[in-house]
């Protein structure tokens, strides 16, 4: 139920119902490697195109836990991470950046090319 609410954003648009499914779904990642990486393109489908900011925050700190949990499946995965310190909305920004300053601080992810989106990060209003 949680993946088909996750799958259709025009089928079921209610912000909280989506919200919470997904972060049902998010939750049924973290208890297996090959569960979490059979639905991370889907969860990155659903952060790069949801309209909600409150689902798209949700996902990215989602993210984080599922990067301690399941560091290597997440790793390919990061580049997307950072284009959120993009996202036209703040909350969704200034998210991102804590979870990726939390990842990197406990050496769970490395700063490769990437870290000129910090730095655009630092300028932010």
């Amino acid at each position: 139920m949680s993946y088909m609410v996750a799958n259709e954003q025009k089928k079921f648009s209610h912000p909280l119902l989506r919200e919470t499914s997904i972060l049902a779904l998010c939750r049924y990642m973290c208890t297996s490697s090959v569960v979490c990486d059979q639905l991370l393109p889907l969860l990155f489908t659903v952060l790069e195109r949801e309209s909600a900011v409150t689902v798209r925050t949700s996902v990215m700190i989602a993210l984080g836990d599922l990067a301690f949990r399941f560091p290597n499946s997440i790793e390919p995965w990061t580049p997307r991470m950072y284009a959120r310190l993009r996202d036209e909305s703040v909350v969704v920004r200034y998210n991102t950046l804590m979870v990726i300053t939390h990842l990197v601080l406990n050496d769970m992810i490395k700063v490769k090319g990437q870290v000129s989106h910090v730095a655009y990060s630092i300028n932010d209003p």
